[in-house]
């Protein structure tokens, strides 16, 4: 026979703005098997459960308004939820909720749906109202991304309820959406109250060291601050058995299960994780390795490598239904969506990047006119930059910055270049094709798909080079080591002399098959590779094969071309701006990379 106890436990807030009590109701003297029911009376707004062990249950609950039930909601207990096998916060408890029932209940029936449950016991949470309306975020740091975040102490978290400091990953890595399975017909001033019940059960009840989750989205789009320790840093929440360190632990306040995500719940998880991703140069879209560690409720064994999305449901990492059918829906639109706000925002600067101390300096250009830096490379200044209009055609450096060449001719400084004046420009026409510098500073050629070659900054006139009057089929340009001459790539792949330079023999040609992509010279300006559009590269004027490049058989997606500086290697960049390594360079990573998006332009 079971016998129920209640108790109540006061939790004072330490800033008395949100005091929490606990109305406690032990089932005794046996286990609560699925059919078990009970009636809980009092003052409360959030219900939730804990047993001993770690094992999986089901509850269904149901609530007195105004002398009417409310339909049955089922509350899903899972040992998935919390901190990883080997955390400080592990314990050998399982836990469900808190469920925010509303306001003005005085009575709610609970029953076991599923399982055995050992030392049952029902919390009955009632936080006080908070009349403070101020709970729009405050943007903080410089970082002009960063959206309105309510902090902690806007929400009312009494800061004395955390038992332990803040542990930190090396890196975020990814993303985990959640849902904390409470009503969805809560009002804007209830949510502060919702975090407090929250704060307190996973303290409290769950003992750990502060709320798991490390920020919140309600259902009016707002987001909230969650597990202290900077959400601009890489706090360790306990959200997710298993992928808790590297990850990002985001809530949405409500039931997912059978009820839509609002268009302002999505919108704000859009935001939060634009900033989120972006400041740790996570890509939306990719699918990092990471390895779990050992907990009871995952879905992959411990310390073994597994791909995982960049932006995952707590379903995809442990045996869990969070965050509901209809929250899961809206994960693949989310990861195409952020991915795209975060491409169309000017690097400028990449707010987590720390470039590497030595080493080369590269940058990546993509079609928007976007300059992504890696290995020792800072950011640098854009003048141009094109949201949504992948027009940005070439680049090259000259001197502390270099310029960017659009569609239409415009050649823009970066860095410290000055501004010069084209002689080439072809307004709406999407026809310049390659740039290549000049012998002085600030100085160069544009080059047009036909072959012209268009001096700018003080670069002579060129009378001796290729060209193919009414066909678009020039691929790239590229000077030589006294930048008086040079070679223009064709699509087939056949390389052509102008200025002072050579003409060459060479290796790659394909008549007919448009799939050359880039050229690059090396110091001695007679020799150099051609890149194939599947990552091939083919020497000419004598440079030696290179067998340890990269290569895409069938799969045209290589983009740019650079070189070391001795000119024995260099490196290749894919249209997803990943870079490679051939010859004797060594490998530096990018900074940010585009899975499924064919946007690289070159490298340099």
């Amino acid at each position: 026979m079971l016998a129920l106890v209640t108790t109540g436990l006061a939790l004072p807030a330490g800033n008395r703005r949100a005091p929490v009590v606990d109305h406690v109701t032990s089932v005794a003297h046996g286990v609560a098997r699925a059919g078990f029911t009970t009636t809980v009376g009092g003052a409360f707004e959030l219900v939730g459960f804990e047993w001993q062990g770690v094992q999986a249950a089901e509850f269904e609950l149901r609530a007195q308004h105004g002398g009417r039930w409310t339909r049955w909601t089922a509350v899903d207990g899972s040992p998935s939820e919390g901190p990883d096998g080997r955390s400080r916060e592990h314990h050998d408890r399982t836990t469900a909720g808190p469920v925010w029932v509303g306001t003005d209940v005085k009575r709610v029936q609970v029953r076991v749906a599923t399982g055995a449950l050992r030392d049952l016991k029902i919390h009955a949470l009632h936080t006080a109202p908070n009349t403070s309306r101020s709970w729009v975020g405050t943007p903080a740091g410089a970082d002009p991304a960063r959206p309105d975040i309510v902090s902690r102490a806007g929400w009312g978290a009494d800061e004395s309820w955390k038992t332990c400091a803040p542990e930190y990953a090396p890196a975020v890595r990814f993303a985990v959406l959640h849902h904390t399975v409470t009503a969805n017909d809560y009002k804007p001033e209830d949510v502060p109250r919702i975090l407090q019940g929250i704060y307190q059960f996973h303290t409290k009840v769950n003992r750990w060291c502060d709320v798991g989750y490390n920020a919140f989205i309600d259902r009016f789009g707002r987001a909230w601050e969650g597990r202290f320790g900077g959400l601009d840093r890489p706090v360790i929440g306990a959200h997710a058995g298993g992928f808790n360190s590297g990850s990002v632990g985001v809530a949405m306040l409500g039931d997912f299960t059978s009820t839509a995500v609002s268009d302002a719940t999505r919108y704000g998880l859009r935001v939060f994780l634009d900033w989120k991703l972006a400041l740790h140069l996570i890509d939306p879209r990719s699918r990092p390795v990471v390895t779990p560690v050992a907990f009871d409720g995952s879905n992959f064994p411990a310390d073994v490598p597994v791909a995982i999305d960049a932006i995952s449901t707590h379903r995809d990492l442990d045996a869990t239904a969070c965050p509901g059918d209809f929250g899961a829906r809206i994960v693949e639109l989310l990861r195409q969506e952020v991915q795209a706000d975060i491409l169309n925002n000017v690097p400028e600067p990449l707010a987590g990047w720390r470039p590497v101390a030595g080493g080369p300096a590269l940058l990546v250009l993509d079609q928007l006119g976007g300059l992504y830096p890696a290995g020792s490379q800072p950011s640098v200044r854009h003048t141009a930059f094109w949201p949504r209009w992948p027009i940005a055609r070439a680049a090259v450096r000259d001197g502390n910055g270099g310029y960017v060449l659009d569609g239409y001719g415009g050649v823009h400084p970066f860095g410290a270049a000055p501004p010069v004046n084209v002689t080439g420009y072809w307004s709406g026409w999407d026809i310049a094709r390659g740039i290549a510098r000049g012998a002085a500073t600030a100085s160069g050629w544009v080059l047009d798909g036909y072959g012209g070659l268009h001096p700018y900054g003080a670069a002579p006139p060129i009378a001796n080079g290729p060209y193919w009057g009414g066909w678009d089929i020039a691929r790239g340009v590229a000077t030589n080591g006294a930048r008086t001459g040079g070679y223009v790539l064709d699509g087939w792949g056949g390389v052509h002399p102008f200025g002072t330079a050579a003409r060459v023999a060479y290796t790659g040609y394909w008549p007919g098959w448009d799939i050359a992509r880039a050229i690059a010279v090396r110091p001695d300006g007679l020799s150099g590779w051609v890149l194939d559009g599947y990552g091939g590269l083919h020497p000419f004027g004598g440079a030696p094969s290179m067998t340890n490049g990269p290569y895409w058989g069938g799969w045209d997606i290589a983009r740019g071309l650079v070189l070391t500086a001795e000119g024995n290697g260099g490196w290749v960049v894919d249209g997803w701006g990943g870079l490679h390594a051939f010859g004797d360079a060594p490998d530096v990573a990018a900074s940010t990379t585009w899975a499924h998006l064919d946007v690289g332009a070159t490298v340099l």
